[in-house]
């Protein structure tokens, strides 16, 4: 049962992302000429893709990133992995230009959508439209696993500044270096 939640939720993800991607608007009499991709299929298992660590304050919290630009060559999304253990958080924000689902693998969790703030357990699908606010914790005592897709991967440059690969030295930022940073991804997401 639980693969076919995560299966339905990749593919919900993926509908999500193709419908919300548009390319650009032709003239009735052109052609429809089919464009060049330079994405390459991806298969990974559960702990594999670009592993990384947050410079945040507090204890390492690794994420890994799946498919985007540089993993797999996806000019149109985002796909991650992350653990969020108890007494840490999805700090609220929006994403300005990309569509974001997120699927609770594991565990308990405080969502907050927009207006709508509820508890979920495993197996939830969370949607959070472009520019809508939303932060996530665990509710519990045990860490919620949860996997993320958005519809426009730019906010992969955002998390890599923010970052080191796993098993380089974790130097955590200062304000002012996680404020610039945020600054200059604002075109992608709007941290409060």
């Amino acid at each position: 049962m639980m693969i076919f939640l995560v299966n339905g939720a990749i593919a919900a993800a993926v509908l999500l992302a193709l419908g919300s991607c548009s390319g650009p608007e032709r003239r009735a009499d052109e052609a429809a000429a089919p464009e060049a991709s330079s994405a390459r299929p991806v298969v990974l298992a559960r702990d594999e893709g670009e592993r990384r660590v947050l410079r945040f304050p507090g204890p390492p919290r690794t994420f890994i990133l799946k498919v985007d630009p540089k993993n797999s060559g996806s000019r149109q999304l985002l796909a991650g992995y992350q653990d969020i253990a108890p007494g840490d958080r999805i700090s609220p924000h929006r994403h300005v230009g990309a569509d974001e689902l997120i699927f609770l693998h594991k565990g308990r969790a405080l969502v907050e959508v927009g207006d709508i703030r509820r508890e979920m357990s495993e197996g939830a699908t969370i949607f959070v439209p472009r520019g809508t606010r939303m932060a996530m914790r665990p509710s519990g005592t045990e860490p919620i696993t949860i996997f993320y897709v958005l519809s426009d991967p730019g906010y992969a440059g955002y998390m890599r500044d923010v970052s080191v690969k796993e098993g380089e030295p974790v130097v955590p930022l200062s304000d002012a270096e996680r404020d610039s940073i945020r600054a200059s991804h604002r075109a992608h997401v709007e941290y409060e």
